[in-house]
C-alpha cells in the first residue's frame, strides 16, 4: 500500500509534537514503511508550509513611544534567540541530511555489493555452463565412438558366426566323405577276404 501525503504530514506533526525534528528518516521510522524518494518531496512541502510567515493586521494607530523603546531594547535578545533557534534548526536539518546521505551511501554500497555478488554468480554459472557443454560434447563423442565400436563388434560377430556356420558345414561334408571312405574300405576288405577263401 502506497504511503499518502496525509500519513506523512500526520507523522511529521507527531514527531514535532514530541520536540524532535521531522526528518525523512524519522518519518520513515514512524510510518514503518515508505521509500526516501516518496517521503522526501512531501516532507519538504510540509517543512515549507511550517515556515510560511503569518502577517498580522496593521495597527490602526502607531505604537506608543514606550512600547517602541521597550521593543528596541529587547530586539537584540529576541534576535539572538531567533538566531539560536534558527541555527539549532539548521543543525538539526544538516544532521538529518547527513543521516540521509549516510543511509543512501549505505544503500548504494549494499546495492553495489549485491551487484558484484550477482556478477560473480553469473560468471560462475557461465563457467559451469561451459564445463557442462564440454562434458556433453565429450560424452557425445564417446557415445559415437562406442556406437562405432559396438557396430564393428557386431560385424565381427556376424562374420565369426558365418565362418563358424561355414566350417560346421564343411566338417559335416568331410564327415560324410570319411564315412563313404570307411564304407569303401570295409567293402574292399570284405571282398579280399572272400577271394582268399
Amino acid at each position: 500500500m502506497a504511503i499518502t501525503q496525509e500519513q506523512i504530514y500526520t507523522a511529521a506533526d507527531a514527531i514535532v509534537a514530541t520536540g524532535k525534528t521531522a526528518t525523512v528518516a524519522a518519518v520513515r521510522a514512524s510510518l514503518g514503511a515508505g521509500s526516501f524518494s516518496t517521503i522526501t518531496p512531501i516532507l519538504r512541502e510540509w517543512t515549507e508550509a511550517q515556515a510560511l510567515p503569518t502577517v498580522a493586521a496593521s495597527p490602526t494607530a502607531p505604537a506608543p513611544l514606550a512600547v517602541i523603546d521597550c521593543l528596541t531594547a529587547i530586539a537584540p535578545q529576541v534576535w539572538a534567540i531567533a538566531a539560536l533557534a534558527a541555527n539549532e534548526h539548521l543543525a538539526a536539518e544538516r544532521n538529518a541530511m547527513d543521516l540521509q546521505r549516510t543511509e543512501l551511501l549505505a544503500a548504494l554500497a549494499d546495492s553495489t555489493a549485491t551487484g558484484e555478488i550477482i556478477a560473480a554468480d553469473l560468471e560462475t554459472a557461465q563457467e559451469q555452463i561451459a564445463d557442462l557443454t564440454t562434458l556433453v560434447t565429450r560424452l557425445k563423442s564417446n557415445q559415437t565412438a562406442q556406437s562405432a565400436a559396438i557396430h564393428a563388434a557386431e560385424i565381427r560377430t556376424a562374420v565369426a558366426e558365418a565362418t563358424t556356420t561355414e566350417r560346421a558345414a564343411r566338417i559335416t561334408d568331410l564327415q560324410a566323405v570319411v564315412e563313404q571312405l570307411r564304407a569303401a574300405i570295409q567293402m574292399n576288405q570284405n571282398q579280399s577276404a572272400a577271394g582268399c577263401g
